[in-house]
């Protein structure tokens, strides 16, 4: 691909945000660990699912070149549509931390220490990297939830939440905070005219993508600096191993619990590798072990190459000088013709679709839906 998307790893977050009357969508394109790539943002009047199908299909003409597209989102009703609409068979994962938001909703009524270490067990069913694993997982967390919990959570396809039955590759991605953080970059331009609103937007991402060109071109190595504390941590992790050679390049490494490595196809028996398209602890160990150079072994999105070519592009100043200046006697600007959403315009992220209301418990009757001071119940002793 020609263009700086073939530089970076596909996995668009998407989401969308609130002005007072409109809303401005976005996917973000994840570049190696923790550095954000915008690569559309579109305005409308309302965050629905037209608006969403809209928006997808001007993005499948930028993301044309054949390559599996990863998306993940907060579940907004129009936004699921819209993927399976206009990126069949391209898998769409679900942000834990909404499905955890929901799972608190079903749990009134228990302690806060109980719904914590529900939550945590949540995590070990969605990170479980085999079938069976998330299965035990999964058992022990019914177990303990109780019946409310795990109806609800039956509702939920684990193929779009969890490590083991997802299909595509997540890089290790499993929320969309990527897109609420920015969002909050976003904050300061959102009660802007829309030409404010988009040249403001312009040029904060001119600024961003000078800064981490300029920065990567400091860099010394053949991978990013967070990539380097990453190998550096797998290799520290299992250099007390055992490691043991079975036939070229397979390789059983001796842990806690032994496990095969394949460097050939670039897997372990463990399916951490495979998950998040980074070698394992035991593949480190596998690697020092037949004494090949690590680089073979690490996905190009992570070496310092890549990086430099993604954002090696500028986004190139639009010049105004020659602009006549607008009389603000001879034109009234109107507001933008769209629907007026019920209710206060919103100044956080809005909630989507899938996110449950939170329902209040009365201190009085101990009922849910009310408090106390609406209440018009018996006080229960």
């Amino acid at each position: 691909m020609d263009t700086t998307y073939g530089y970076h790893r596909w996995i668009p977050q998407t989401d969308g945000y609130h002005s007072n009357t409109l809303v401005y969508l976005h996917p973000s394109l994840f570049k190696l660990i923790t550095d954000l790539f915008p690569i559309a943002i579109g305005i409308v009047d309302i965050e629905d699912e037209d608006n969403w199908t809209w928006f997808m299909r001007e993005l499948r003409i930028i993301l044309n070149d054949g390559r599996v597209i990863v998306f993940v989102s907060d579940r907004h009703k129009g936004l699921l549509e819209s993927v399976s609409t206009v990126f069949p068979g391209h898998p769409h994962s679900f942000c834990t931390i909404h499905i955890k938001n929901n799972l608190k909703t079903k749990m009134l009524g228990k302690p806060a220490e109980v719904k914590d270490s529900l939550l945590k067990k949540f995590d070990r069913v969605a990170y479980a990297y085999t079938i069976s694993r998330f299965q035990k997982q999964m058992e022990e967390f019914k177990n303990s939830a109780g019946s409310k919990v795990a109806k609800w959570l039956d509702t939920l396809p684990p193929e779009h939440y969890s490590h083991a039955y997802f299909p595509g590759k997540r890089y290790g991605e499993m929320t969309s905070n990527a897109a609420e953080s920015l969002n909050a970059k976003y904050v300061k331009l959102r009660q802007l005219p829309v030409l404010g609103l988009v040249d403001g937007i312009r040029t904060m991402l001119m600024n961003d993508m000078t800064q981490k060109r300029e920065k990567s071109l400091k860099w010394k190595g053949s991978f990013c600096p967070s990539i380097n504390k990453k190998i550096k941590a797998g290799v520290a992790f299992g250099q007390s191993w055992s490691v043991l050679k079975s036939s070229e390049g397979v390789y059983e490494v001796q842990a806690k619990k032994s496990v095969c490595v394949d460097l050939s196809w670039k897997t372990c028996t463990c399916y951490s590798w495979q998950t998040n398209g980074f070698p394992c602890a035991h593949a480190f160990a596998a690697i020092h072990r037949s004494g090949l150079e690590l680089e073979k072994f690490i996905d190009p999105y992570y070496h310092t190459e890549m990086y430099q070519k993604a954002y090696a592009i500028p986004i190139i100043p639009i010049d105004t000088i020659d602009m006549p200046f607008a009389n603000p006697n001879d034109l009234q600007v109107l507001p933008p013709i769209c629907k007026r959403q019920a209710g206060r315009p919103k100044r956080k992220r809005g909630e989507g679709a899938s996110d449950e209301k939170r329902h209040y418990q009365c201190g009085r009757c101990h009922g849910y839906g009310h408090n106390s001071r609406g209440c018009n119940e018996v006080a229960q002793d």
